[in-house]
């Protein structure tokens, strides 16, 4: 089967792109639990740093699954461990924090606490913010003994101390239409130097803020054509390679930025097939520099490893056209060559010159 891939000479539309050239290979296909039961739409993943294990959430009685490093499903539970309606969750050393979202029948403003042995231990209330008697988690990051929680029924990024009381909040802010609205926060992700990365779904854009509170800078433009954001749902930091991944569910795609918001190219695409994806709907890194998708409504997770390329004068840009072949999308300046017999696990990637602008 041949493949083709498009090679840049660093110029496209007569400017100097300035970036990196990287591949992205998919590694592992996930669609089983550890008694070989069928994943169930999963929604979310989140990674333990500690024992190296990554957390699916799915549907169906076991919502979790634990799976390690080398994608061995160990243990599942749910309903039986009071495991119900679950949202996302976060590791620290000693707990397991999960938040239950819109499904749970109660009042739930609060983070359920488990020990590492995934037994239940109590309930974290949430407490002293506005709209606290109608929220509901959906994410929750642990950093520094400090709860970072988004949720329904508040638009914003909520802190809380280890006790559950409010601490303080972040609301992003766009002009839209000449009227300044409120940028409800989808996703979150904090880096080494405590930068808040904060995903706006219904702005199509992330917002980074410093530890203190301070607007730093934001990037992604809304739309539904390539390197914009339709629907974007998680995001994800590989501060090693520099990178900033950002997965959008309308769009079927893995959007990639550099750390500072330079948008550099996406892989994906609506499809069944390895390395296409139906409606993802999260995405974390571990702490191989892996990257897990939840391919939601492709019944999977799928695993990825972006790295590199050597070439110091070429970009690869393409995309995948059919099952095993990809068709190019060319620019200025640019040469076609044909590979033949590509591994099918090695995703070209798509890159177009976007232009920012404001909303």
């Amino acid at each position: 089967m041949q493949a083709i891939v498009l090679l840049f000479g660093g110029v496209a539309g007569g400017q100097d792109l300035d970036r990196e050239d990287f591949t992205v290979r998919c590694l592992e296909v996930i669609e089983k639990d550890e008694r070989g039961v069928a994943l169930n739409y999963p929604r979310a993943i989140f990674y333990d740093p500690f024992d190296d294990e990554t957390y699916v959430v799915g549907s169906g009685e076991n919502e979790i699954i634990v799976f390690t490093h080398d994608f061995y499903p160990v243990i599942s539970a749910g309903h039986g461990r009071g495991l119900k309606g679950v949202r996302s969750g976060a590791v620290t050393e000693d707990n397991l924090f999960f938040c239950l979202g819109s499904g749970a029948a109660e009042r739930n403003n609060f983070l359920l606490r488990y020990d590492r042995a995934l037994l239940p231990v109590n309930k974290v209330e949430l407490k002293g913010f506005p709209g606290e008697s109608d929220f509901k988690p959906e994410r929750v990051v642990v950093r520094d003994g400090f709860f970072y929680v988004i949720g329904t029924g508040n638009q914003g990024l909520l802190k809380f101390a280890e006790s559950g009381i409010f601490i303080d909040s972040i609301i992003p802010h766009e002009e839209v239409l000449g009227v300044k609205e409120e940028a409800p926060i989808k996703s979150l992700v904090i880096d080494k130097d405590g930068r808040l990365f904060l995903l706006s779904e219904v702005m199509g854009r992330v917002y980074v803020y410093s530890q203190s509170g301070k607007l730093l800078f934001k990037f992604g433009i809304k739309g539904g054509s390539s390197g914009k954001l339709s629907r974007p749902r998680a995001i994800a930091l590989d501060e090693n390679m520099g990178l900033v991944f950002v997965v959008d569910y309308m769009r079927h795609a893995v959007n990639v930025y550099s750390l500072d918001g330079k948008y550099l190219f996406e892989f994906g695409g609506k499809g069944d097939g390895r390395g296409w994806f139906a409606f993802p709907s999260d995405i974390c890194l571990d702490g191989r520099d892996r990257l897990w998708v939840a391919d939601t409504f492709n019944s999977r997770v799928q695993v990825f490893k972006v790295s590199r390329l050597n070439s110091a004068n070429e970009k690869v840009m393409s995309k995948i056209e059919g099952t095993n072949e990809a068709a190019v999308q060319s620019g200025s300046g640019a040469k076609v060559e044909i590979k033949e017999n590509l591994p099918k696990s090695e995703i070209p990637l798509r890159r177009e010159k976007i232009e920012e602008s404001n909303l």
